[in-house]
């Protein structure tokens, strides 16, 4: 992946994520490769304006550097477009008398006084394509940093937009424009990206007279997207849902859901809250006797994302909301249960023992039983203990190759909550305990 680091201080999600794989790499061997780009200095911008405008004058270069390097802030890739923008300006000049370009420093200085931010200098380099070719760039730059030419093509339908120019299909001859003027690159089979995401927020202010709906757009992709594809562009299709979007829908609500459990999956908690706490607010309005698990998975996620992220009161009160009302099965809260016990025994709490009585309490509501009293708990880990090497001398020494995985919900719970149990039993300092709940682990898994 990459990042800006100067987005990224000791206090970010990603910084911590970082500093956890390092420690890892020596712990389980594996490489981690960090590879820095700084910041153009004075002679990296002089060497690329020299690399294609070559100057008889050496000072002349240097003195357009620094002009370079003052309007872009090194930052390797304006740099690039400050220089595109000088050549399609008119503002340097070749000369073939002599092989040399030239300029006015002068002339330059004033020219781009008001440009010194490079989204305003792609602007203008865009607002010079056709009407078509801005539309084009405008609808891609809602879809995201990537995205699908047939997706784009039932935008580009929904706006009315014509899909031949003469004989010819237009949507092709555009993507090869925004390839070739270097605004997109293909990224996959009918899948491209923006080169730079500052190419993408100077494409979104394009034909600012013309109107159209990031909302509308995005319910036009929700209901014409086949399942697979609305896959593939959930984040992008529901983040234009979300703009603007006035209508407390359960269906809207739903695909929030969908894109918080996808971010969940791909660790992307901030992601992941946002969409959760969107979609609980579509449903505000609406009682628990309506939409009741969809509001519980909403619930759910955004109670579990919460707490990874340190939110910990708001993780509380999503988890209160749901618990308060005492109708819903054990089994029906187990993943809030299993984000409960976590919180606990998180670093701002550390109540093990508790958590404890938790686990033990809804293993008990959800029909397993890991000991009959506490008290007991010393002669049922031998009792466990001598049952379980027994077991293991029956079974082959290859029996690892043949376990399959647990598919059963109530019993990857029991397991879940088990092991869970054994963390918080070790830590309070009762081994046996500790051992016992192992056993049953072992017990379930043969």
């Amino acid at each position: 992946g990459a990042y800006r680091s100067d987005e990224v201080d000791e206090n970010s999600l990603l910084h911590n994520k970082i500093l956890a794989l390092r420690d890892k790499s020596v712990t389980y061997s594996f490489q981690v490769i960090e590879v820095d780009f700084p910041l153009f200095d004075i002679d990296d911008v002089m060497a690329t304006i020299k690399s294609i405008f070559l100057s008889v004058n050496e000072d002349d270069s240097r003195a357009l550097a620094e002009l370079c390097l003052k309007r872009t802030l090194g930052n390797p890739y304006f740099v690039l477009e400050f220089r595109k923008m000088l050549y399609h300006e008119g503002l340097v000049e070749y000369r073939n008398d002599a092989s040399v370009w030239t300029w006015n420093l002068g002339n330059i200085e004033d020219t781009t006084m008001s440009t010194a931010n490079v989204v305003v200098l792609l602007q203008d380099r865009m607002r010079r394509l056709s009407k078509y070719a801005q539309m084009y760039l405008r609808c891609a730059a809602y879809l995201g940093s990537t995205f699908r030419n047939t997706t784009l093509e039932l935008v580009w339908k929904s706006h009315g937009m014509p899909m031949t120019v003469g004989d010819k299909p237009i949507l092709p001859l555009l993507v090869g424009m925004a390839a070739k003027d270097s605004f997109i690159e293909e990224s996959g089979s009918d899948q491209y990206r923006w080169v730079h995401d500052k190419v993408q927020e100077a494409a979104l202010s394009l034909l600012g007279d013309v109107k159209v709906s990031p909302f509308e757009i995005g319910r036009t992709l929700y209901y014409s997207l086949e399942p697979s594809q609305l896959e593939q562009d959930l984040f992008a299709v529901v983040d234009l849902i979300n703009s603007g979007n006035t209508e407390k829908s359960a269906e809207y609500a739903q695909a929030n859901l969908q894109a918080a459990q996808k971010a969940l999956g791909l660790s992307a908690f901030q992601s992941a809250s946002r969409y959760s706490s969107q979609g609980i607010d579509l449903l505000k309005n609406t009682d628990w006797s309506t939409n009741r698990q969809l509001k519980l998975n909403l619930y759910s996620v955004g109670a579990h994302s919460e707490l990874v992220l340190g939110n910990i009161e708001k993780a509380e009160r999503y988890m209160d909301e749901v618990f308060s009302r005492g109708d819903f099965t054990a089994m029906q809260t187990l993943p809030l249960t299993m984000t409960k016990v976590t919180a606990m025994t998180s670093t701002s709490t550390l109540r093990f023992n508790d958590a404890v009585d938790y686990c033990l309490m809804i293993l008990k509501e959800l029909d397993y039983k890991v000991t009959a009293s506490r008290h007991l708990v010393p002669l049922e880990t031998l009792y466990a203990v001598v049952k379980t090497i027994k077991m293991l001398k029956k079974v082959p020494m290859d029996f690892h190759k043949h376990i399959g995985v647990i598919t059963h919900q109530k019993r990857k719970g029991i397991v879940a909550l088990t092991a869970s149990l054994n963390y918080f039993a070790y830590r309070t300092g009762d081994s046996k305990l500790a051992i016992l709940a192992a056993c049953k682990i072992v017990d379930m898994t043969l």
